[in-house]
């Protein structure tokens, strides 16, 4: 079977039951296969540790170019080395809050962290941890990170109407938590409501301290929302492979447990459910993975499968679709007072027009 470089990428990441290894072996006779265009594609999508273990798994690790596989190998333990070290903070956090009755529920890259991952998860690159707390113990929990040696990278008052709190590093080692007092922020909170998330999520033990996992139909949820709506990835045309793998774990996972219906409901009163199929598709495409029943193709959702294409065929195109983003924005902001000061300040801090 001929793939594509983006198409074997995906196909090698995905799950043995979605894609044996006996259809990805054949590409790798042919004598215009190169490794190192799959290189670059791994790390643009930031992939690469989790691609060094499927090729392990798979048994085709030998079959990359010596300099790629050490490549690999020493990235996937970097990445291991870093994780092992989040997942101890992660503990040693969770412990200290355990202490005055705060459970946190995991969210995002916290959940690679958590007991049972696959080995694919467990080496996905990570950057802040992301864990709700309930609204009135966020000060509770600022105080306790404080208290570990954490201190914040913003003022509060900064932050006084985002989702979560200013972010808290360590200054030795540079683990970085955000406390979120809704899992979603802005007119996205509706969909995900933080108490619906507490209420379905699943209390776990994490070595000496418990924390939670949210049920599997708001990891996907949360997923799908964050990454169509809250990182604008619909409006540029750019899905990051890191986040369409986790989509397709959460499915592998406990595809019988995600509540569909409520998924699209939850989506089309956003406005997102063309953007939600689309990305569906894309999963479908790339990684193999069948469709949940009762999705819908609409003139919107072939627009947005065609847009995301083009972007993946060429990334610059996604920059011109951020300008567009930011030109629908200006009228409405240039209507808002309070946009005028706030913009000053972010210049003033270096920040890109």
């Amino acid at each position: 079977m001929n793939f594509s470089p983006h198409r074997w990428l995906c196909r090698c990441l995905a799950p043995d039951a979605l894609c044996a290894t006996a259809e990805l072996a054949p590409a790798l006779d042919q004598p215009d296969f190169a490794w190192e265009p799959l290189l670059a594609l791994a790390h643009r999508h930031l992939v690469a540790a989790p691609w060094y273990v499927t090729l392990r798994r798979r048994g085709l690790l030998e079959r990359a170019p010596v300099e790629i596989g050490e490549h690999l190998a020493a990235l996937h333990d970097l990445s291991i080395e870093r994780n092992r070290l989040l997942r101890r903070e992660l503990i040693r956090v969770a412990y200290a809050w355990n202490a005055f009755g705060v459970e946190p529920v995991l969210l995002k890259g916290a959940l690679a962290l958590s007991p049972g991952q696959p080995p694919e998860m467990a080496a996905r690159l990570l950057g802040d941890l992301d864990l709700l707390l309930p609204a009135d113990r966020i000060a509770d929990g600022r105080n306790a990170l404080k208290a570990l040696g954490y201190y914040a990278t913003h003022h509060e008052e900064q932050y006084a109407s985002h989702h979560h709190a200013p972010p808290l590093v360590h200054p030795d080692h540079g683990a970085k938590f955000e406390l979120h007092r809704a899992v979603l922020g802005g007119a996205l909170a509706a969909a995900l409501p933080a108490e619906e998330v507490w209420r379905d999520s699943q209390r776990i033990g994490f070595e000496q301290a418990v924390v939670r996992t949210p049920s599997s139909t708001h990891r996907v949820l949360h997923n799908l929302l964050h990454t169509l709506a809250q990182d604008h990835r619909a409006e540029l045309g750019m899905l990051e492979l890191r986040q369409i793998l986790d989509l397709v774990q959460f499915r592998i996972h406990d595809d019988a447990g995600i509540d569909w219906p409520l998924i699209q409901a939850r989506c089309t009163a956003l406005g997102q459910s063309a953007a939600l199929n689309a990305c569906l598709r894309v999963a479908g495409d790339g990684f193999g993975q069948p469709l949940p029943a009762g999705v819908p193709s609409s003139m919107a959702t072939v627009w947005l499968n065609w847009k995301f294409e083009y972007c993946r065929r060429h990334p610059r195109a996604s920059r011109g679709f951020y300008w567009l983003m930011r030109l629908k924005r200006l009228p409405k902001r240039l209507l808002t007072p309070s946009w005028y000061p706030e913009k000053i300040r972010e210049l003033r801090r270096g920040k890109p027009l």
